[in-house]
């Protein structure tokens, strides 16, 4: 769509935003007169008074009466147990989260606690609710916060982490309100598919056509007996940056040897092969490919001994390339104890149990010179996209869902609704810095970061990279600037970290790990100096996470500001555009010494190109997700656990 429409659109989407989000509004404000006709009042029986309101609302009752009767004894539960007092925002996004929509909540603003209000609301139903987070440790910190407030209720509490055990998940998954991430609550549910598959047989209930048997015969063995209601923090980041990302669950390779003999073979060869002439990247995709002369090479070093076909030694090849070209080490991932952890690109965070599919994570170990482990092959796959539109009612709650908003009512039926901020946001913007290369950007960075921490400012600087990181921090240091460093590889103490991060004089580097579910609270006098200052040292291929990152200062009202660097290095050119064409931008802009503003404007396209190839990506992915799940179940195969090969 071009640019000159989307003000217009905008403007569309708010209207059709505010229409849908009337109806809360109004309970909203009937919750609120409710409070203050009860203020004073005592509470008594909770457990039974909650329980009453279930049975009403499973009675059919008139709902909305219930909700505002609900919503009433939650935000004066919340003030008992955790001496909280609720402002109407809070109120607004529970009505709205627990009725399906998206919403949008200003970082610092109290998404946490709506959540919870919200999964209390969906506990009417008598099924267990979800509700999903971006990593174990905030999943241990959610429900830790807020069990006070369920208990209160008689509502039980689970939580669900990678270390949890099958009996220990069986366990959580029948609590009244479950906490986990996308990945253990996917992978669940993919283990259940294939142990239903391999245990249903003409003796089982599913093999007849009593429904209700089946259902009995699937609660009791399913250690996640069912899929109701799914409430999604950081939602743009779950369910749009990372809804193209498949969830799959794979089993050891038994044929797989010859392979992993080829890749030994293939790490030693690579480094032989001369970029352009026996090799080269994909302009669009940065996948390596040979060409003719560096077939031809393949086939003249072939390894000696059992005859393998040349396809498949070209495709080695091109593994071990990608490996060594395209994936960095403490950027893509880390080794750590003989391994190959992954690093998570939206959050920062190692994703401990992953690994690449088709052989790429053995190219990389061999790369890296570590054992590399077992070949896999998949047995069950689903996608973020694929999962979450299978449960039966979902909402999600996050600080950037606006510029989504036509993807979350395509994709899963959600309307976004925008949240005021409870006070004023005091944020100053800094003008954007644009430098012609990352040495003078990264010079600039230290000099404006040694400026505010002489003046006892806090810092958050903010990478897109562990190496970039690590980079940084050697540089504060030659400069004599104490600071901190939060990474995928300090995840012990990141609490401690954290808190420590908006004290006077404290500056912190940080990867994304530090712009998603991090709550910085300001030291004593920080206000007074203006509050916590962070930095962005580089784009991020989604300007959402840019926004996040910023979103770390002027919470609840704090004073606060933040500053964007960008140079002509950045990696989001090649990112946009291919190396070639990124480098004769470069060349280009450098020639004609145009101004550091023409920079900063040439490196937002390459975002919104990004941007743009991404949205287009998911929209296809879902597209063929849909038309293939059909095609299978026409044909009488499961779309989870058939012709995974061809995917």
């Amino acid at each position: 769509m071009a640019p000159m429409w989307q003000p217009l659109l905008d403007w569309l989407g708010d209207r059709k935003a505010e229409r849908t989000s009337r109806p809360w509004h109004a309970l909203a404000k009937r919750v609120r007169e409710g409070i203050a006709a009860r203020q004073g009042e005592p509470l008594v029986d909770l457990p039974v008074t909650w329980q009453q309101l279930a049975t009403r609302w499973q009675r059919g009752a008139d709902r909305d009466t219930i909700l505002v009767e609900a919503l009433e004894l939650l935000v004066r539960a919340t003030q008992e147990t955790s001496q909280l007092v609720l402002h109407p925002g809070q109120i607004l996004g529970a009505l709205s989260l627990a009725g399906g929509a998206l919403v949008e909540m200003q970082t610092g603003e109290g998404k946490t606690i709506v959540a919870a209000l919200a999964a209390c609301l969906g506990t009417f139903d008598r099924q267990s609710v979800h509700v999903a987070t971006t990593n174990d440790y905030l999943v241990g910190r959610d429900s830790t916060l807020n069990r006070p407030l369920f208990a209160s209720l008689g509502l039980s509490t689970g939580k669900i982490v990678q270390s949890t055990s099958v009996a220990a998940r069986r366990e959580a998954y029948r609590c009244d309100i479950t906490y986990s991430t996308p990945r253990e609550l996917a992978f669940d549910f993919l283990k259940d598919c294939l142990h239903r598959s391999r245990h249903s047989s003409t003796d089982d209930p599913l093999a007849l056509n009593d429904h209700s048997a089946k259902l009995k015969w699937r609660q009791a063995s399913d250690v996640q007996p069912t899929r109701h209601i799914a409430l999604v923090d950081e939602a743009d980041s779950l369910l749009i940056d990372e809804a193209r990302i498949p969830f799959v669950l794979a089993l050891e390779d038994a044929a797989a040897a010859r392979q992993l003999r080829l890749i030994q073979w293939a790490v030693a060869f690579v480094p032989t092969l001369r970029e352009t002439q026996d090799c080269t990247a994909e302009p669009r995709t940065g996948r390596w490919i040979l060409s003719a002369t560096g077939r031809e090479l393949v086939r003249t070093r072939a390894p000696t001994g059992e005859p393998v076909p040349a396809s498949e030694l070209y495709r080695v090849v091109e593994l071990v390339l990608q490996a060594s070209r395209n994936l960095g080490r403490d950027r893509d991932y880390v080794v750590r104890n003989g391994q190959v952890v992954l690093v998570d690109e939206f959050t920062g965070r190692l994703g401990e149990g992953r690994q690449w599919p088709f052989g790429l994570h053995q190219a990389v170990e061999a790369w890296c010179g570590i054992a590399l482990t077992p070949r896999t092959r998949p047995a069950a796959r689903i996608t973020a996209q694929e999962f979450f539109r299978g449960y039966a009612r979902l909402g999600g709650i996050t600080g950037t869902a606006r510029d989504a908003r036509r993807e979350f009512e395509a994709n899963y039926g959600c309307s976004v609704v925008t949240i005021p901020t409870h006070r004023p946001c005091q944020r100053l913007v800094w003008p954007l810095r644009a430098l012609p290369t990352e040495g003078e950007k990264f010079r600039e960075v230290v000099s404006e970061t040694s400026a505010l921490h002489l003046q006892g400012r806090p810092v958050l600087v903010g990478t897109r990279s562990i190496e970039k990181t690590e980079q940084l921090s050697e540089l504060l240091r030659t400069a004599g600037i104490p600071h901190q460093v939060l990474h995928a590889k300090h995840l012990a103490d990141e609490a401690q970290r954290v808190a420590r991060a908006g004290q006077q004089g404290q500056v912190t580097l940080a990867t994304n790990l530090a712009g998603r579910g991090t709550d910085i609270p300001l030291g004593h006098d920080v206000a007074e100096l203006g509050g916590l200052h962070v930095i962005g040292t580089e784009l991020h291929e989604s300007s959402r996470i840019d926004r996040q990152l910023f979103g770390r200062c002027a919470r609840q009202g704090d004073p606060g500001s933040c500053r964007q660097y960008v140079s002509l290095d950045d990696a989001l050119l090649e990112t946009a555009w291919g190396a070639d064409r990124a480098a004769q931008i470069r060349h280009a802009a450098r020639q004609r010494q145009s101004s550091p503003h023409h920079w900063g404007r040439l490196l937002h396209r390459a975002q919104q190109e990004v941007e743009r190839r991404a949205r287009l990506t998911r929209q296809a992915l879902l597209a063929d997700a849909v038309k293939r799940s059909r095609r299978l179940r026409r044909l009488g195969f499961d779309p989870i656990l058939d012709l995974l090969d061809d995917d």
